[in-house]
């Protein structure tokens, strides 16, 4: 039962195309990666091909472009108990099938049949526990191959291996593929937990993250990690979605107030400057506001001598790179460092 909720989950997760440019970006080593355009990828719906190409609940196939040119990449997720050492003979197999089905369905549409066929990027990801020890090449399981010389049949796959990756590269990593990678294979909650809180700070996809989150929710409704650990792990993600909405809100807000006291003011006096300085000064401002209701809330009142000088900060990067660090600020001492730091640089 554990293999077909694996099966089912990791497809969803790597049907989010942000967690599968993670995974190509940052487990490919390979230069034809930085050429995959990422605006232009889809899943592919098996089920036009043919009867040609047997589906599998635990593979994958995204078409896209590289270097403009039309493109597939096939995944396979194994999660075998056992080693397969005939995998690169059954990968192989599944492409052949699934050209022989591209062409098929030509054949159905009657349409004329391409002159060669596109490129597929083979990937098996492998989370077992059982050390990975068979050659990704097809050569090495057919006798004498290299006598046929041109004539051999010559095919890899690329493999990514869960457990190969060490705990401190996964958590130096920190995008949603490592993390992922990590609770399979050295699953601690406290360091999840900091892994899932860094994750929603920096992660731009909130779809992203919630497909995730989801994941977490299966393993927990089927037992493979505690009920209590998930709803760690949701109260970390509502709390600071709540605290951004509540940035996100409050500033605008404070913006268009101050920047429409600008406005107001240059039409009073009949000069366009007064707009565009009203704008500049409203978006500084309002930030300033912003940040010293927040340090109030979050430290209780913070000294006079600190928001005197909070208030005198020219330059919004200044509040911008506060407010970024927002969620690892421990006392008012560190707010003090990074003005510090800011003004250094400036």
């Amino acid at each position: 039962m554990i293999k077909k909720i694996h099966d089912f989950g990791y497809k969803k997760l790597f049907s989010n195309t942000t967690i599968f440019q993670q995974l190509l970006e940052t487990f490919v080593d390979d230069d034809f990666v930085k050429y995959i355009d990422f605006n232009d990828l889809e899943t592919v719906d098996k089920s036009f091909i043919s009867e040609q190409y047997k589906e599998t609940e635990s593979d994958l196939i995204y078409k896209t472009k590289i270097k403009g040119q039309e493109a597939y990449i096939y995944v396979l997720l194994e999660f075998q108990s056992s080693v397969d050492k005939f995998m690169p003979l059954r990968i192989v197999n599944y492409i052949t099938n699934f050209y022989m089905g591209i062409l098929d369905n030509y054949e159905k549409k009657k349409k004329t049949k391409p002159e060669r066929l596109p490129a597929v990027f083979p990937i098996m990801i492998y989370n077992g526990d059982k050390e990975w020890d068979k050659s990704n090449d097809i050569n090495d399981l057919i006798e004498n191959n290299d006598l046929l010389g041109d004539y051999a049949i010559k095919f890899k796959y690329f493999k990514i291996i869960e457990k190969d990756y060490s705990k401190d590269e996964l958590l130096n990593i920190q995008n949603i593929v490592s993390t992922i990678f990590f609770t399979e294979s050295h699953y601690n909650i406290d360091e999840l937990n900091t892994q899932i809180s860094n994750l929603i700070d920096s992660q731009e996809d909130p779809k992203a993250i919630k497909t995730f989150l989801n994941w977490l929710r299966m393993l927990s409704k089927n037992d493979i990690i505690k009920k209590d650990a998930y709803d760690e792990f949701e109260n970390i993600y509502h709390n600071k979605q709540k605290v951004k909405n509540m940035f996100a809100t409050a500033y605008q807000k404070e913006k268009d107030r101050l920047e429409n006291i600008g406005i107001q003011k240059g039409r009073s006096e009949g000069e366009f400057i007064g707009i565009q300085k009203g704008r500049s000064e409203g978006e500084v401002s309002g930030k300033i506001s912003l940040l010293i209701r927040i340090l109030n809330k979050k430290f209780g009142k913070i000294p006079k001598k600190l928001e005197d000088k909070i208030s005198k900060i020219k330059e919004i990067n200044i509040i911008d790179n506060i407010i970024d660090n927002i969620f690892d600020i421990q006392s008012v001492k560190d707010v003090e460092n990074i003005i510090k730091q800011s003004e250094n640089k400036t």
